[in-house]
């Protein structure tokens, strides 16, 4: 049996010629960009080289953000820019969009908003957000925490469900694409602990789901960065350790 298998697994990469090289690439860009990521952002040597600031300071989580950006979107777009296995458009970096994007956005945004606005005083979340830990909010550091969020999320979105999720459709189907999408982000969200870990779950299918129907990744960055903002707005609003700067 495991001999037929290996036998089946073989055929499959040495027949199927483009589709086995999309899958194969998708997988290796995610693999090596995230893991990449993971360790060089959680690696305080690697993070004093470019910022001597404290750990959780504006400075080191702005970093640790655009770092993501570079590393799952920017890196991985150039690599399919010139690799012959997937083209820009097909990995949902596109103009695409139609209603039924906005008509989704429109009753999940308040259902999100309202949940985070809900959970936001629970210790567990602020003891994690918001990431940066300055007792101090200036207007400046504002605006840098939720355009970090935007250049992160577009690169985690164009990774996950870009170049991932499109580039493992034509060897394993939707279905397969879908379900291993789902259970490769909700392996990437278990650090944060089981309820955010659970939700990455449940969103990870749908978000899979909704990206496959419009053809693109916007929907999906848009409800992620529904998620992070206003979670991170409700926490700071919450943590009684940081205040708002409003002299600056």
């Amino acid at each position: 049996m495991w001999k037929r298998f290996m036998a089946d697994l073989f055929t499959i990469f040495t027949e199927s010629g483009k589709t086995s090289n999309q899958f194969i690439l998708s997988c290796l860009l995610l693999t090596i960009g995230y893991c990449l990521y993971w360790f060089l952002s959680h690696n305080d040597n690697f993070l004093s080289i470019l910022s001597k600031t404290s750990h959780g300071s504006c400075q080191k989580v702005t970093i640790s953000r655009f770092l993501g950006f570079f590393l799952l979107g920017l890196i991985p777009l150039l690599l399919v820019i010139i690799s012959d296995s997937l083209a820009v458009s097909a990995t949902g970096l596109n103009l695409k969009w139609n209603h039924s994007g906005w008509t989704w956005l429109m009753i999940l945004a308040p259902v999100i908003v309202l949940i985070n606005f809900l959970s936001s005083k629970n210790e567990a979340n602020l003891n994690q957000y918001p990431q940066i830990r300055d007792k101090k909010w200036t207007n400046k550091t504002l605006f840098i925490e939720y355009s970090g969020w935007a250049f992160y999320l577009l690169g985690y979105e164009y990774l996950f469900r870009g170049v991932f999720l499109f580039g493992t459709i034509p060897l394993i189907g939707v279905a397969g694409a879908i379900a291993l999408n789902a259970a490769v982000s909700t392996l990437a969200h278990i650090p944060k602990g089981w309820k955010e870990t659970l939700g990455s779950f449940i969103l990870g299918f749908f978000l899979s789901y909704v990206t496959l129907q419009l053809g693109s990744i916007w929907f999906a960055f848009g409800i992620h960065l529904v998620i992070a903002w206003s979670n991170s707005i409700f926490s700071f609003l919450a943590h009684p350790d940081i205040k708002y700067d409003t002299g600056k």
